[in-house]
């Protein structure tokens, strides 16, 4: 835009420019710290003569000066459930070390108050000042969005929404809250790995097997008849016993305990 009599100009900087200015540490953040080179090829007149240019050396002192007192907006997220990253993309450069995961919660639907819910309680994000910030997410965080029924199971039930204190800009506002209604995710990307047995513990005086696998499991789907201990892992046992049955612990979990029927308890112990 112009004045009336043309000789002011104003113009909208491309949001490049911007973070490219925000981004700095005290660079444009007030009138002491703000001033204006300029190129011949500026600017012309009408009689299509360049501006006189002004160098860096002397350069042009801001008259007017406002600063940045808006806050930044969270405006797209994406969720991988199959290598636990938070990708959060924001309007503008936020500060990595005013950012608080606690203030996040992930929920089932766009209504938070009706909506199944579930507030991170940790991770390790990205620590530099960034339109995005990638957050890889804790187990206990990765197994309560994967053992809710209703959260992050499309990308039409995964939705965010968040506090005032979640994140700061580079002027140090806060963000935009938004907590009565969540963000719908941009994409979400299912968690499509097998579960690996990795390890398990039997105590033969309680009569208990535990289970511990690399993700968490659903309790209701284990099945105690599909397992066979064994006197040896080289394919030489000498002896064995297939489990006919057993109670699995009441939670989903990625340790699952197993209490064995006494028949099985009673093989196993009968064994040389």
């Amino acid at each position: 835009s112009h004045s009336a009599d043309y000789r002011a100009l104003s113009f909208q900087l491309v949001p490049a420019d911007f973070n490219a200015i925000t981004v700095l540490e005290s660079f444009c953040t007030a009138a002491s710290n703000t001033y204006l080179a300029v190129a011949a090829t500026g600017a012309s007149d009408f009689f299509s003569l360049p501006v006189v240019p002004i160098s860096a050396v002397s350069a042009l002192p801001v008259t007017n000066f406002t600063a940045d007192s808006v806050g930044p907006q969270l405006t797209a997220f994406d969720l991988d459930l199959e290598h636990a990253i938070l990708r959060l993309s924001f309007s503008e450069i936020v500060r990595a070390d005013t950012f608080h995961i606690g203030e996040l919660t992930i929920q089932s639907s766009a209504a938070t108050a009706s909506a199944h819910t579930h507030t991170f309680s940790g991770g390790v994000a990205t620590t530099s000042n960034a339109l995005t910030i990638n957050i890889s997410l804790t187990d206990d965080d990765l197994n309560a969005i994967k053992s809710d029924v209703l959260i992050a199971k499309s990308g039409n039930s995964t939705f965010l929404s968040w506090t005032a204190q979640l994140v700061r800009d580079m002027a140090n506002n806060s963000i935009v809250p938004r907590t009565a209604s969540g963000l719908l995710a941009a994409a979400l990307v299912p968690d499509t790995s097998l579960p690996r047995l990795l390890s398990f513990d039997l105590d033969l005086n309680a009569g208990a097997l535990a289970l511990t696998f690399s993700k968490i499991i659903r309790r209701s789907t284990i099945n105690a008849t599909a397992a066979v201990l064994l006197s040896s892992g080289d394919g030489l046992a000498v002896a064995s016993v297939n489990l006919t049955g057993g109670v699995a612990s009441v939670n989903d979990s990625r340790i699952l305990h197993v209490t064995l029927l006494h028949a099985d308890l009673n093989a196993v112990k009968a064994l040389p």
